[in-house]
């Protein structure tokens, strides 16, 4: 009962994209929107000290319910979510630019989120999906590991390629018109997916939708942004130089190692800002 209460107001990220369809891209919508996540998610990790304490996240199962270490994780990419809707807005980005403090904002959003703030968050790994007690059911053993290596791969891709990348973008002002209807589409559903994700886990806990079914709306719903490549085909081949960069951060990370992916955060940061000329 306590995980189902954890997530009752999560009806507040689809209203704000219905919101979006009507009246547009508006950051202070969808920062609003986010920052009442962060105050639910916050809430829910202070209050309900009952969710297992787990490296298991809980989610990527037919029976077990969400550990407080994943409410808590997911904290962070609710921070993500706020900033990305200041970010993406031509105006409320040019504000930000115009401080000092905001300049310096930028920097550890673009460079550094998984160096100077996913620190200060825990992590539920992948490896440790549904190795609670009785988390899953066997019949469902194969499907959820299944799952699990779609999510794995997906979150690579998209770490890298639909966040770095794309922040790269932003930050050396290569955007065309084109890309920026990319961006908004593929953010509106970046949003739908941190929110929506806890929701199907209150349906499937619930027993309201089927285990199965609900894990299978949010693979599909994760590998829609798919579906957009075709349209943000030129935002990729246009730029095989900083496209180079983000497959070397997926190299990266691939080592597990978090002095590696600060080497190259390092790096990138300094090929981005300097003056050597690059066309990028």
């Amino acid at each position: 009962m306590s995980c189902a209460r954890v997530c009752e107001h999560v009806w507040v990220c689809p209203i704000s994209c219905c919101l979006a369809c009507v009246y547009g891209f508006s950051p202070a919508l969808y920062s609003s929107t986010t920052t009442s996540g962060i105050l639910q998610g916050t809430s829910a990790y202070f209050s309900f000290k009952v969710l297992p304490e787990l490296n298991d996240p809980g989610y990527y199962s037919d029976k077990a319910v969400l550990s407080r270490t994943f409410v808590h994780e997911n904290i962070f990419f609710t921070l993500m979510c706020i900033f990305g809707s200041v970010y993406y807005n031509e105006q409320a980005r040019e504000t930000l630019r115009s401080s000092l403090a905001g300049r310096i904002l930028e920097y550890i959003y673009v460079f550094w989120p998984y160096i100077l703030i996913r620190t200060w968050f825990p992590i539920t790994r992948f490896k440790n999906a549904g190795t609670t007690h009785n988390g899953r059911t066997t019949k469902n053993e194969q499907f959820y590991q299944i799952a699990t290596s779609m999510v794995k791969f997906f979150y690579l891709w998209a770490k890298y390629f639909l966040g770095f990348y794309v922040n790269f973008m932003v930050f050396l002002d290569l955007m065309t018109p084109e890309n920026w209807k990319f961006l908004h589409g593929m953010f509106l559903l970046n949003l739908g997916t941190v929110s929506l994700s806890i929701f199907l886990h209150t349906l499937r806990f619930k027993k309201v939708l089927p285990a199965k079914f609900t894990m299978s709306i949010y693979l599909a719903q994760i590998y829609a942004t798919f579906s957009a490549i075709p349209l943000a085909y030129d935002m990729f081949i246009s730029h095989p130089k900083l496209c180079a960069v983000a497959a070397t951060g997926i190299a990266g990370n691939m080592t597990r190692n978090r002095k590696i992916h600060a080497i190259w955060c390092l790096g990138a940061m300094l090929l981005l800002t300097s003056e050597t000329g690059i066309e990028w």
